[in-house]
């Protein structure tokens, strides 16, 4: 930024930190902020200062977290739901059991 004078933006993510945060059932979870920077330039474009903040999106990281974790779930959930049905079909096709036509009988 002190060279290029461009607003800067980044995720950052803390090891150690005193400030735990916790999710909805009162676990820990990692620490994340969201880091951003803004120039303020002079007219003739030197740099005067830097303002910047630092805004906890670690809430939001789990929650996506656990969104990915749900997807992979409903994918995985869904492969077997196919491979089920995939080997049900199979074996009622096989010639192993033999047709219900037969079994059935006129009764009128």
């Amino acid at each position: 930024m002190i060279t290029h004078h461009k607003p800067a933006s980044r995720e950052l993510q803390f090891a150690n930190s005193t400030y735990q945060p916790k999710d909805i059932d009162g676990i820990p979870i990692e620490y994340w902020v969201l880091a951003a920077s803004q120039p303020e330039l002079s007219p003739d474009g030197t740099l005067i200062s830097i303002m910047g903040s630092l805004t906890d999106i670690s809430h939001l990281k789990w929650a996506q977290g656990l969104q990915e974790r749900r997807l992979r779930e409903a994918e995985e959930a869904k492969r077997q739901q196919n491979e089920f049905i995939d080997i049900t079909s199979h074996e009622m096709r096989s010639s192993d059991i033999p047709p219900y036509t037969n079994r059935i009988r006129n009764v009128y």
